[in-house]
């Protein structure tokens, strides 16, 4: 009968071991996915700065050029050539 028993409260903490098991791999799971999503966001967000970078790094090297002066000057400061109308869409 004694083993019988024991079989028994064995049976019971292995059940309990694997349900803990199973809520913990579950938790690390949602972990993993949210890291993953928080992943892709910053690999775009770097990605744009990548692109802005080179923007700007082509304007540093192109200061000297007109039409890279009047691009800043048109879309930095809002100037206009004499004589242009501006029409705004807003």
């Amino acid at each position: 009968m004694k083993l019988k028993r024991s079989g028994i409260l064995t049976k019971i903490i292995v059940i309990i071991l694997v349900a803990y098991a199973a809520i913990s791999l579950l938790r690390l799971r949602e972990r993993i996915e949210e890291a993953n999503r928080q992943k892709a966001l910053l690999e775009d967000r770097a990605d744009a700065l990548e692109l802005e970078n080179a923007d700007l790094q082509y304007m540093i090297d192109h200061s000297d050029d007109d039409e890279v002066k009047e691009q800043i000057a048109r879309d930095e400061l809002g100037l206009i050539q004499q004589g242009e109308t501006v029409y705004s869409g807003e």
